[in-house]
């Protein structure tokens, strides 16, 4: 089977399953604090609008004529997000500061994954002008634009 950019945001978007998963539960634990269930279902909503954006995204590009991944980078790239999604975690969230500081600190590593994986799938200089290049480096864009507004609310707050 041939892998391309579509399978990577397929992944993409089980990373964004995975946090929403963490949200719901944090929520679900929040049985009294409305400040938390209110910032929570902020970040709640926040990932459903994620998933929709690579759906929406996805169904774009799928049109499109994309190239094949080498299995051996995809294998790589694969196994990297499998195991960045096991550790996807916020333990022990009992403030709001807690949650924001847990998610911006997610927002951060998942930057790092998405850079990680558009620099594995330049091997020649002519890649850095492809539309996988382009697709990653707009979902980088995008992370970057996240972590951005929640820097802002830590030093609003």
């Amino acid at each position: 089977m041939a892998y391309n950019i579509v399978d990577i945001i397929d992944r993409v978007m089980c990373i964004c399953e995975k946090r929403l998963k963490v949200y719901l539960d944090i929520k679900r634990n929040q049985i009294e604090n409305t400040t938390m269930k209110l910032v929570t279902n902020v970040f709640i909503n926040q990932e459903k609008n994620k998933i929709k954006y690579y759906e929406k995204f996805k169904s774009e590009i799928v049109i499109r004529e994309l190239r094949e991944i080498d299995f051996h980078i995809y294998d790589k790239i694969s196994s990297l997000m499998t195991q960045f999604n096991y550790r996807i975690n916020c333990t022990d969230i009992s403030s709001v500061d807690k949650i924001v500081h847990c998610s911006l600190e997610m927002d951060k590593d998942i930057l790092a994954l998405f850079i990680d994986i558009r620099g594995r799938l330049v091997v020649k200089k002519e890649d850095s002008e492809s539309l996988e290049y382009e697709i990653l480096t707009n979902i980088i864009e995008k992370q970057e634009k996240y972590i951005k507004d929640l820097e802002k609310m830590i030093r609003i707050k």
